[in-house]
């Protein structure tokens, strides 16, 4: 196995509900060879249900929190903006980077995240690749750093394919009735092209490299079927009553269309691959197609994940693997430690995941070591100077705004870069949840609600953290709130609608006086409005367009936030008064609420698990069978509710029925460590002691402290086995785990739980809202250099003067630099406003409109023929078509990092508290960014070297003479350098 070939294709979203009817149709052929020449099953998903973190855990086999990628955004390096998340984030090594310390080659197309791409031995292509960055009847350039090595960026180039290139024929075998879209108002056909085209880009680098270079591994993953199901899941049989006749009519063969054409893709990579390679095809999750569809989604950052399915598609083929098998228990964590197998490497101990031994036909020998992260020798990461981490992204932020450099943003961005953050440290929260660490999401989750009172979901997953913890006071407490907050903010958002509907009606009367004088002009008329309510939307479309015109994107996102706030969620406040009642044992009341919960919620599965257990601790166990049976006509591959029914079974002595049961529940989720207790129950009882030892020996391996499943396995060494020592060790395990619960309990701190009155001004709903004035207009950011190389090109005017950009880290020279110009004879573009001080006697030579550069920038066009200082973390955000040539300031950084923190002393500023070796890394990146974004837009860069300067004044004058094309004052500006200035300067003893 050592020396084969392994294929690893990912299929976002993939789920076997819709995989097997097609299959059983005849419709993906080449899946189904694979499935009957090897292993199928479901394969569990992690928690949050979130792409980005999922792709990484499988590559890695490590959780969130080990990996480092926390979600779809993260703040830029220099904090004033949001990126797409970058592989620069991940902390882990992925098996790709593995591999190449193994001597293995490797080719990996559009993994999620993998931008920039990595330079590792084989190919990297980035998930940047393929996506449109334009609309689609636009050009669509290539970024930078989606290729690696960059010398074959044009190669691959060459392979993307554009919407235009669709003929009639290709659109319509996946949206047969598109001639009946009106796309001057619907926007969906362009959206299936889109999609359609960045899938085949994938499909054209991918198939291109792998027969064309030399690799040992392969991995190409496809976000197409997330998608298309995200787009047009709602229109699949059966049709929902909300889902108008037209629109099923059109879109209904849709999703079908894109797994199968996904399935004609992969014969090519069985092909390209060969008979004797190793093809894996997964999915990170799957997708809810039949009546769990949700007809509404939560209004939040992640809400379309409550489209998604716990279960993913898992399908292997290959030599020494089993064939026409079906394996359960697969999780995203044990791919990359099966790959290690499979390559004949020791798999690490830190991974969360293990190596699925039920694939293989003869037993397997697994070996480990203790971590591949600390396994020297080139791994094809990027040098440890590009790694961001978004949380010092913010920090560095407030050393520049600490410094005077620039203004922390405001408005909008400030909220979307707080909100990013924000986000991000709910999904970490839940990714602690969702891996046990209990101790670790309690404080993360206590002060995002706490600062975000109005955010319902921080709330409800504190409550969980609390109940686990079984801090039932603070429960209690947070509970109380969460239902006094939500009535305070329903009145809040009923007065924030009314005033977007009379802003609303007011619009739409300008408008139609606007049409009537219009119409007077070309003796026409005009019939009535077709929409009287101007925030509700309504069916025609072209009414739609109209109703959909009175409002900013931005005000219609803020409309329908309020309109999820506004209605009274019954079915929550109801469910939580039950989930104390449940917590405190009081089952009885308790009953009453989840009862009421239902009738507001019928169709909510957790409901009836919920009740289901309260009814059965309250010894009602026909009621409590009839609730989980109920549940289970909902969701019938629920393991939580299979597994109240095994109970059920297990209470009516029906022990082979409950094994039977607590199966399914395991098959459908492996990692369940009480649904494997309940299985060893059943076993005991129906006579198989073997079975039950290996059940508990699972459940305690998934759950090491619970001290149930030890002390049942104690127990049954004792009196079934007559082990009477293995009997001791597994009562002295339940000792030492009952101990271990009770340190994490007091090991918890107090977590004060507000009231109404002490929650955060700042933060309740009434301040956040924006409420819009008739004509308000939204502010529109210009283009900067950044997204040259992404979006657009630059056009320039060659005759234009040059706009001289002075540049460097902050406290690197360049205020000295700009001092020689000025002597020398070039005009500055300086306000005078930042007057000398004792950090820097002879002035900052700097303007105040720099530090919202990233804001607004047009006004830099009066820096034609002038020079201008701008530090390197404001580059990206200059005009785009302006002439532009740079003068960078180098400084040793730790003599930067020190002056600055002299600086911000002398201040009396804290600036952001970031240790000297996290400084000097976000410098280094910055400064490295800095180079790209000059290079990207070709723009000429001097660089001086400040103890250069200081050294011989005279080189550097005549350096910039020449570099300028200006005869300068050359004495004058040797003048201009003052070496007294040279403080916090290295020493040897600094080496």
């Amino acid at each position: 196995m050592a020396n084969q070939k392994v294929l690893v294709i990912g299929w976002d979203s993939a789920d076997w509900k819709i995989v097997n009817d097609l299959i059983d149709r005849g419709c993906m052929p080449n899946l189904k060879s694979l499935i009957e020449n090897g292993v199928m099953g479901n394969i569990s998903t992690l928690h949050p249900i979130l792409s980005p973190m999922l792709w990484t855990s499988i590559a890695t086999g490590k959780r969130p929190y080990k990996h480092g990628i926390y979600g779809f955004s993260e703040p830029t390096p220099d904090g004033l903006n949001i990126q797409p998340t970058t592989i620069l984030s991940r902390k882990t090594k992925a098996i790709w980077n593995i591999l190449n310390q193994s001597g293995k080659r490797s080719v990996v197309v559009g993994w999620w995240p993998s931008h920039p791409a990595e330079p590792i031995n084989g190919v990297m292509v980035s998930d940047y690749f393929h996506r449109g960055i334009t609309h689609p009847d636009k050009p669509w350039p290539i970024r930078q750093g989606t290729v690696s090595p960059e010398e074959m960026q044009d190669e691959l180039a060459a392979l993307r394919f554009h919407p235009s290139e669709f003929t009639e024929e290709e659109v319509t075998s996946f949206l047969p009735k598109a001639y009946m879209i009106d796309q001057e108002v619907d926007q969906r056909l362009h959206l299936c092209a889109k999609t359609m085209a960045e899938c085949t880009t994938i499909h054209s680098a991918a198939t291109h490299l792998l027969e064309t270079e030399e690799w040992d591994f392969g991995a190409v993953y496809f976000d197409s079927i997330d998608h298309f199901s995200h787009l047009f899941m709602k229109y699949h049989p059966p049709q929902q009553k909300h889902v108008s006749d037209k629109d099923f009519e059109i879109f209904q063969h849709a999703v079908e269309s894109s797994y199968v054409y996904h399935d004609m893709m992969l014969r090519a990579y069985m092909q390209l691959a060969g008979p004797d390679a190793t093809i894996i095809v997964l999915s990170d999750h799957g997708f809810h197609s039949d009546h769990l569809r949700p007809t509404l989604l939560p209004n939040e950052p992640a809400g379309p994940a409550a489209e998604h399915r716990d279960q993913g598609i898992l399908v292997m083929k290959g030599p020494g693997i089993r064939k026409d098998h079906l394996i359960h228990g697969a999780g995203l964590l044990d791919v990359a430690p099966t790959l290690l197998q499979i390559f004949g490497l020791p798999v690490g101990e830190d991974m969360d995941g293990r190596v699925l031994t039920d694939i293989f036909e003869t037993p397997v020998e697994i070996e480990s070591i203790p971590s591949w992260d600390d396994v020297a020798g080139d791994c094809g990461t990027h040098p440890e100077e590009r790694k961001l981490d978004p949380f010092e992204a913010e920090e560095s932020l407030q050393q520049l705004v600490d410094l005077g450099y620039i203004e922390a943003p405001k408005g909008d961005m400030r909220e979307t870069i707080q909100s990013t953050i924000n986000e991000l440290n709910f999904n970490l929260s839940r990714a602690f949840l969702d891996g046990g660490r209990t101790l670790d999401a309690l404080p993360l989750l206590h002060e995002l609600f706490c600062n975000n009172p109005s955010e319902y979901r921080y709330g409800i997953q504190l409550a969980m953290c609390l109940k686990k913890l079984n801090r039932l006071d603070e429960l209690e407490q947070l509970v109380e709130l969460l239902n006094d907050r939500r009535f305070e903010d329903s009145k809040t958002a009923i007065e924030g609608l009314s005033h977007f509907k009379e802003v609303g009606q007011i619009r739409m009367a300008e408008r139609r006086k606007e049409k009537e004088e219009k119409a007077k002009e070309n003796g026409e008329t005009i019939g009535d409005d077709a929409n009287e309510d101007p925030i509700e939307f309504v069916d025609k479309a072209q009414a739609r367009q109209d109703a959909l015109a009175l409002f900013s994107k931005d005000e219609w996102k803020q409309i329908n936030n309020l309109r999820s706030v506004a209605t009274i969620n019954q079915y929550a406040i109801e469910f939580l008064k039950g989930y104390v009642k449940v917590a405190r044992g009081d089952y009885t009341s308790a009953i009453e609420n989840l009862k009421k919960s239902i009738e507001a919620e019928p169709g909510k599965p957790s409901l009836y698990i919920q009740i289901g257990e309260a009814l059965l601790e309250s010894g009602e166990l026909e009621e409590a069978e009839a609730a989980f049976k109920k549940g289970s006509e909902i969701d019938p591959l629920n393991a939580s509710l299979l597994l109240g029914r095994a109970r059920c079974a297990l209470n009516r002595e029906s022990y082979e029925e409950a094994v039977e049961l607590c199966l399914n529940a395991v098959g459908e989720q492996y990692h369940f460590p009480m649904a494997h207790y309940f299985l060893a129950i059943a076993f005991r009882r129906s006579g198989r002691t073997q079975k039950a030892v290996q059940a508990l020996e699972i459940s305690i391996e998934q759950n090491p402290n619970n001290v149930g499943a030890l002390e049942l396995l104690s127990h049954i060494y004792k009196v079934d086995l007559e082990d009477v020592e293995s009997a001791a060790e597994y009562q002295e395990l339940a000792r030492i785990a009952g101990e271990v619960t009770q340190e994490q309990s007091d090991m918890v701190e107090s977590y004060p739980i507000p009231t109404l009155d002490e929650l955060p001004e700042n933060s309740m709903l009434k301040d956040r809202l924006k409420l819009p004035e008739k004509g308000e207009a939204a502010m529109k950011r210009v283009p900067g250099l950044g997204v040259i190389a992404n979006n657009q090109v630059a056009v320039r005017n060659p005759d234009q003067p040059f706009v001289t950009v002075v540049t460097g880290l902050p406290r690197s020279g360049t205020s000295m630099m700009m001092q020689m110009l000025a002597a020398g004879g070039l005009p500055l573009l300086i306000d005078g406003n930042r007057t000398a001080d004792e950090d820097n006697p002879h002035g900052y030579q700097e303007h105040d409109k720099v530090k919202q550069l990233a804001v607004e920038n047009k006004w830099i066009e009066e820096g034609t023929g002038k020079a201008v200082k701008v530090i390197v973390q404001l580059l990206e955000y200059l005009p785009i078509h302006l002439n532009y040539r740079f003068i960078t300031m180098n400084r040793d950084i730790d003599e930067i990092v020190r002056s600055q923190q002299t600086m911000l002393t002398r201040n009396d500023a804290s600036g952001a508290g970031l240790e000297s070796d996290k400084l000097k890394s976000i410098f280094s990146r910055q400064l490295k960014r800095a180079s790209e974004i000059a290079a990207e837009a070709k723009i000429e860069v001097l660089d001086i070297s400040f103890a250069g300067t200081i050294a011989d004044a005279r080189g550097t004058a005549e350096q910039l003479c020449s570099f300028l094309g200006m005869d300068l004052n050359v004495d004058a500006m040797i003048e201009a350098v003052d070496g007294k200035l040279y403080r916090q300067k290295k020493t040897t003893s600094d080496q």
